[in-house]
């Protein structure tokens, strides 16, 4: 399944049109649930970031889209267990804002192959 992740970091109505924008373009990418939160990324304490990383070790994502990474999470650490987490279970991300920076980009199997390495180490 293709989940997208919609974060925005308050809940301030001018934030609206943000998470609806991030919500449309997953929906143009194809996924099939969108997550969506209106909490800082500097915390991993978020109920639907822990639902998607739940979802991701259960098996039942196989790419996970969001505008750009720090949408996921602002936290290296974090980061790191989360590109880890997705490389154990086959899981492809993409952000829709930095290509480069998706799954399938050569840059990114490059930079990740040393990343992913010391987040198994947190998993």
């Amino acid at each position: 399944m293709r989940v997208g992740y919609a974060r925005v970091s308050t809940g301030f109505s001018f934030q609206d049109s943000s998470i609806e924008r991030q919500i449309e373009t997953f929906k143009s990418r194809g996924c099939d649930l969108v997550l969506v939160e209106r909490e800082s990324g500097t915390s991993d304490n978020r109920n639907e970031y822990q639902r998607l990383l739940s979802m991701i070790q259960l098996g039942e994502v196989t790419c996970v889209v969001a505008c750009r990474s720090d949408r996921l999470n602002r936290n290296q650490l974090e980061q790191n267990y989360f590109y880890a987490l997705c490389c154990r279970h086959g899981v492809e991300w993409e952000f829709t804002d930095e290509p480069e920076a998706s799954s399938k980009s050569p840059f990114t199997k490059e930079r990740y192959t040393g990343i992913t390495i010391v987040g198994e180490r947190m998993i």
